[in-house]
């Protein structure tokens, strides 16, 4: 990893392994991974320095401390927001595909693929694309012009209207007095 971007990368994954591995074993953890990016350059020493802040918080954490911040007691580790990675790290979309990231992506993509999954989740339960829904419905079949009439008159002649109501008849009761039904002393 080059040098320069080694510190902001090995910052964002002590944070990560704060979050991820039991407080006893963080230092450790963290102290493997940045030997690892560095190549051996960091010594433990320069490590620890350059980490302290993320494993002291991860342990604080481990020990139950809390921090107060917005009037709130929260958790003492670092917490990002997935955009402010994505903007740290300068991971573009087209990385963001080719990797097929899952977490680390921008608010598109991740608009793009629940439609995705909506749609495919839809399919599965049955139901058509709306292409093929409107080439199959009354309005595009046409019935009423084989039958020689209007589009009203053939959804009366069906007694139905395109919701699917059927149509009432007037109402016969001849207790109905404008509009309100009248009642008997004895009902009240």
């Amino acid at each position: 990893m080059p040098p320069g971007e080694r510190d902001l990368w090995l910052l964002l994954a002590a944070t990560a392994v704060g979050h991820l591995v039991p407080a006893p074993m963080v230092r450790r953890e963290v102290l493997a991974l940045a030997e690892q990016a560095t190549g051996g350059a960091w010594g433990e020493r320069e490590a620890a320095a350059r980490l302290g802040a993320a494993i002291a918080r991860a342990e604080r954490a481990a020990w139950g401390e809390r921090g107060e911040h917005g009037g709130r007691l929260v958790d003492p580790r670092y917490r990002f927001r997935t955009d402010s990675i994505v903007e740290l790290l300068g991971i573009t979309e087209a990385e963001m595909r080719a990797c097929d990231l899952r977490q680390l992506v921008s608010p598109g993509i991740r608009r793009e693929r629940r439609r995705e999954a909506k749609v495919r989740d839809r399919r599965a339960t049955g139901i058509r694309p709306r292409g093929e829904y409107e080439a199959g419905s009354l309005s595009a079949l046409s019935p009423w012009k084989a039958e020689g009439v209007s589009r009203a008159t053939w959804y009366r002649h069906r007694e139905t209207s395109p919701s699917g109501c059927t149509v009432a008849e007037p109402s016969t009761c001849p207790t109905v007095v404008s509009g309100m039904a009248s009642s008997s002393p004895s009902t009240r």
